[in-house]
């Protein structure tokens, strides 16, 4: 699009007709005497008092002496003379021994004004009596410049015999000669006069202009045909390839511009610097009448500037009904694209040019649906411009009012993203469809919302739009919302059953974004709608929101969040690492309770078992048979193999036993209870020392943990001091300064913090977007990466040391596990490895987490520190 700068009117003659207007002004105020500058020599001068005159020029008079002082303006007596015409008085000056070249403040002779007042016999006395035709002015300007102006030939013609071609051509400090004013000023005898001594019709001053372009604003045309035809070149170009006839159509000059095409060497389509034709500058001017003198004389219509638009795009935009309808009379004339692919339909439509669309579309509506290199139609550009009256006529000439351009968005999208309603409804009572998707999966609530349209978003949630659609990354509407601070149309949103805590694919929730860019209004509404403060990141850091607003410098928004208790992710860590702990100690305490109960019950099932033996061999040795038992006694001798149950089975006849027999059988019985019991005996003893030497093994080792946790706790304080220590020496070779750095929060230390945040992390300053950027992760300030968080050294340790389901290789507590637990780790080449790089990568400096070092207290003395 061009400036309306571009196509000004060029006034050429204004810095000149200012100059007239100036010296009218002082030729007045010469006639406004005062004693202070005026002396009696310049009321005696421009009245033609020659009687006074001659008193006052006696030998010996005071006002000799004032013969050549000027007045305010440094005029003296002598053009006092000049400007009065009274050439007796100025003859009595010249005999007085008044200097005839002396010059006023702004350069000028008494030449000079006799020139310009055209007192052609003023000037003819000065000549003669030695006044110098060539004297310069402050601005460069001859005597024969001024008389250029004048309506009276005949000073330019007494001067003119007087000088050659090179001082008849001399150009003053804009490069101008005298035929340039001459022919500004439209003076056609003088014009004449100067090309018959020869003045030169090429030379181009400091603009790049010849003669002939100063003609441009001229009434009459008679000065530019005499320029051409004495040869002036008619095409020729100033410093920005402009012709003549471009400033003529500037200037709006119907009559120069039909003198100029009357001549069959005009080039009517010459493009000037930018590309622009004399037609162009009609048409963006609203010259009608040019312009179909133009393309009468077959100007080029489908010319074309830097921007590839035609001269029917220029009218289109600028609302000149009449200008567009003389292009469209031409039958030949046809809507040609710029170099984005749009027509003169769309620019009209864009702009909201209501009547010069109906005559676009009255003529020929067949390019209603072209379309530019976006896909967009002119319904597009006029829904985006929110001109629901170009829509309303559009739709009338069968405009496709669903068409979807490169980014499937319809024209009902773009009237959604700029928040013109009516255009909406009118597309919608037109037939657009509300329930569509662009490429990204957004949804018209989804632009609505990104650009805060409250009443586009109500009206759109009446069309039963679903309120937590998500799009390609699962953003809903309240997420874009969120992102530009839209605290309003949040509310609205929520009303409307959206969901506070929606997250996207990266764990990034809407209070995520408005912490981020310190939308403080938008924090509140979520909070109040009961948003879950402490969500993190699904993948990375696993920032909270309250890490978002510290590390952006929201420090309103982090309060704020810390008053409704919102932790960073290394407060979460601390909490996570207290859990752990709690639950695996715990674990350990209920673990060494089930073992003792197990062994108890143990012990209990052994002595019940061998008090059962014992009954059954007591009562087996006091059962004595009578002597009138019908059953036979045994006979024979028993081996001990023989299971005596099965002897005293009734079915078994045996040989009754001899008393010697019976009292060596009892005593084997004794005998073999005795060793029962003692065997029993033994086993609970041996069980018992089993128990007590597990027992004090297990208080050993929660001695030697508790020594190996002591320890690990000060190689964590040592490695952070001597990191620290590092970290010092490191900012003193950055600030190169000799000085002793006795805190890491040491006010300089801290300016180059904050240096290096800017620097960093990304702008938090937002644009309005025209669609939802994908979700970056922040990365932490290199100085936090260097200093490693108490808490999150804690955290680490509580992971890999503590939690029961991360067992490692040489972990004490790994001893209690049994040796076909899953939670054993295999020891190959491979997982050894693993564990050299994990524990290469866990001496590393790199800490998790956006805020590092923060916590809700941290915050609180950091803001104090602060302040």
């Amino acid at each position: 699009m061009s400036s309306d700068k571009e196509y000004d009117s060029t006034s050429q003659n204004s810095r000149y007709s200012q100059n007239e207007d100036y010296d009218a002004e002082i030729v007045l105020r010469a006639t406004q005497f005062d004693g202070r500058h005026h002396s009696d020599l310049h009321a005696a001068a421009i009245n033609g008092n020659k009687i006074m005159l001659q008193k006052l020029l006696q030998p010996g008079s005071e006002q000799l002496e004032k013969l050549d002082k000027g007045d305010q303006f440094g005029r003296t007596p002598l053009v006092f003379s000049v400007l009065g015409d009274r050439v007796d008085c100025a003859e009595m000056l010249l005999k007085a021994g008044a200097k005839i070249d002396v010059a006023d403040v702004d350069g000028r002779t008494a030449l000079h004004w006799a020139a310009h007042q055209g007192n052609y016999r003023s000037l003819k006395l000065l000549i003669n009596k030695g006044a110098n035709i060539m004297a310069q002015d402050n601005e460069g300007r001859t005597p024969v410049f001024q008389a250029t102006s004048h309506q009276n030939t005949k000073s330019l013609s007494f001067m003119i015999k007087k000088l050659g071609k090179p001082e008849l051509n001399h150009q003053d400090c804009d490069q101008m000669t005298a035929l340039h004013w001459c022919a500004s000023y439209g003076k056609l005898d003088n014009t004449k006069i100067l090309l018959k001594a020869g003045a030169s019709t090429v030379i181009h001053d400091n603009e790049g202009k010849t003669p002939l372009h100063w003609t441009a604003n001229n009434s009459d045309s008679s000065v530019a045909k005499a320029l051409i035809d004495f040869g002036a070149d008619i095409n020729d170009i100033d410093s920005e390839g402009r012709t003549t006839l471009h400033l003529a159509v500037a200037d709006g000059n119907e009559a120069i511009v039909k003198a100029l095409t009357s001549f069959g060497k005009c080039n009517v389509s010459l493009p000037d610097r930018m590309f622009r034709t004399p037609l162009h500058w009609a048409a963006v001017l609203g010259h009608a009448t040019i312009s179909r003198n133009l393309l009468q004389r077959n100007a080029d219509y489908t010319a074309s500037d830097r921007n590839g638009a035609t001269a029917l795009h220029y009218a289109a935009q600028s609302d000149f009904p009449e200008t567009v309808s003389t292009f469209v009379s031409f039958d030949h004339v046809k809507d040609i694209p710029d170099n984005d692919g749009r027509t003169a339909l769309m620019w009209a439509a864009s702009k909201g040019n209501t009547e010069v669309l109906k005559i676009m579309l009255l003529h020929d509506d067949s390019y209603v649906n072209l379309v530019d290199k976006t896909g967009g139609t002119a319904l597009h550009a006029a829904a985006f411009s929110g001109e629901s009256e170009c829509v309303r006529l559009l739709i009338k000439h069968s405009a496709d009012v669903n068409y979807a351009d490169n980014r499937s968005h319809t024209p009902i999208f773009r009237a959604c993203e700029t928040g013109h309603l009516e255009a909406m409804n009118t597309l919608i009572d037109g037939g657009g469809k509300i329930n569509l998707k662009d490429n990204e999966g957004r949804t018209l609530l989804h632009w609505a919302a990104l650009g805060g349209h409250d009443e586009v978003c109500s009206t759109l949630l009446q069309y039963s739009l679903e309120v937590n659609q998500g799009d390609n990354n699962n953003r809903s509407p309240i997420h874009v919302a969120a992102y530009n601070g839209h605290a309003t149309c949040i509310k609205i949103l929520l009303d409307n059953n959206a969901d506070p805590n929606k997250r996207d694919v990266k764990g990034v929730s809407p209070l995520h974004w408005a912490s981020s860019f310190g939308h403080i209004e938008a924090v509140k509404t979520l909070l109040d709608y009961n948003a879950n403060p402490n969500f993190t990141e699904y993948g990375g850091e696993k920032l909270t929101p309250l890490d978002y607003a510290i590390m952006d410098e929201r420090l309103d928004t982090a309060q704020y969040l810390i008053e409704h208790g919102a932790l960073t992710i290394t407060s979460i860590q601390d909490l996570s690492a207290t859990t752990i702990q709690a639950f695996y100690r715990g674990y350990r305490v209920r673990k060494n309770i089930k073992e003792q109960r197990r062994l108890m019950q143990a012990h209990e099932r052994l002595k019940s078992d061998t008090k059962k033996r014992d009954q059954y061999h007591t009562d087996e040795s006091a059962t004595q048979q009578p002597d009138g038992d019908a059953r036979p006694k045994f006979i024979g001798i028993v081996d001990d193999a023989v299971n005596t149950d099965e002897l005293l089975a009734p079915h078994v006849l045996v040989t009754p036993l001899t008393e010697s027999q019976l009292v060596a059988r009892r005593e084997r019985h004794r005998i073999y209870h005795i060793k029962s019991r003692v065997r029993a005996v033994t086993i609970i003893q041996r069980a018992w020392r089993r128990y007590i030497k597990d027992k004090a093994n297990n208080m050993f080792y929660r001695k030697t943990e508790e020594a190996d946790e002591l320890r690990r706790q000060m190689a964590a304080l040592t490695i952070q001091l001597a990191w620290r220590k590092y970290l010092r020496t490191k900012y003193q070779s950055i600030t190169k300064k000799k000085q002793k750095v006795v805190q890491t929060w040491d006010p300089k230390i801290i300016t180059n913090r904050q240096k290096k945040k800017i620097v960093d992390t990304y702008n938090s300053s937002v644009q309005v977007s025209n669609y939802m950027p994908d979700a970056q992760a922040s990365s932490r300030p290199e100085y936090l990466k260097y200093v490693p968080s108490p808490a999150v050294v804690s955290y680490n340790f509580a992971v890999y040391q503590y939690h029961p389901f991360y067992s490692r290789k040489g972990n004490a507590r790994a001893r209690v596990v049994l040796s076909n637990s899953t939670r054993v780790r295999v020891n190959n080449d491979n997982s050894d490895a693993k564990s050299d790089k994990s524990s290469v990568k866990s001496k590393q400096p790199s800490i998790s987490g956006k805020s590092g070092q923060y916590s809700a207290t941290k915050l609180k003395k950091k803001s104090i520190s602060s302040k």
